[in-house]
């Protein structure tokens, strides 16, 4: 199963990452390194354009590979360049089960818009079209911005993972949200 390279919202158009995105994307990351290091792993893996532009060639690996499909969130602009405000993927593609995991991350300049919310919507369709039959959200149980998004768009809280994510030097519940073709 293979994703679009854009997929097209009212407000946002999301572009599979490319190599030439990771000056702008180093640079949104590198910004809000501090606040995201409180929910995401990886944060201090890309300290550098470098270590940048070696995340994406990873994805582009999977995504020829068909195990994950990573997209910057532009926010469209009427006067001017589109903005990066965040990313959001698949990942963890397992083709016989049709089924995919998402994350996601915004600028925190972009949040309280309803714009991750639109982009999840924006993937979920591009995702069924595609013939996927389930999505996974998973989210450390502190951040309650991310678990909204899935409770807000419907999805089925499944469980809570106790201790399923070290990080910090600490370990962390996880929420595990999901949501099937056709609800």
């Amino acid at each position: 199963m293979k994703l679009p390279e854009q997929v097209q919202s009212d407000r946002l158009r999301l572009q599979i990452m490319r190599l030439d995105h990771a000056p702008v994307l180093f640079a949104l990351f590198d910004a809000e390194r501090e606040r995201l290091l409180r929910t995401m792993g990886g944060t201090t893996k890309t300290l550098t354009l470098e270590d940048q532009e070696k995340k994406l060639r990873e994805f582009e690996e999977r995504r020829e590979e068909g195990k994950a499909f990573a997209y910057c969130i532009f926010l469209k602009q009427e006067d001017g360049p589109d903005l990066l405000a965040g990313t959001i993927g698949l990942h963890h593609v397992i083709d016989i089960n049709r089924r995919g995991e998402l994350g996601y991350w915004l600028g925190a300049e972009f949040e309280g818009q309803g714009l991750m919310s639109e982009a999840v919507t924006a993937m979920e369709q591009a995702c069924w079209e595609a013939g996927f039959h389930h999505i996974q959200i998973r989210c450390a149980v502190h951040n309650r911005r991310s678990a909204a998004v899935p409770e807000r768009l419907g999805y089925t809280l499944d469980g809570r993972i106790r201790e399923a994510w070290f990080h910090l030097d600490e370990w962390h519940d996880e929420l595990v949200f999901t949501k099937l073709q056709g609800e």
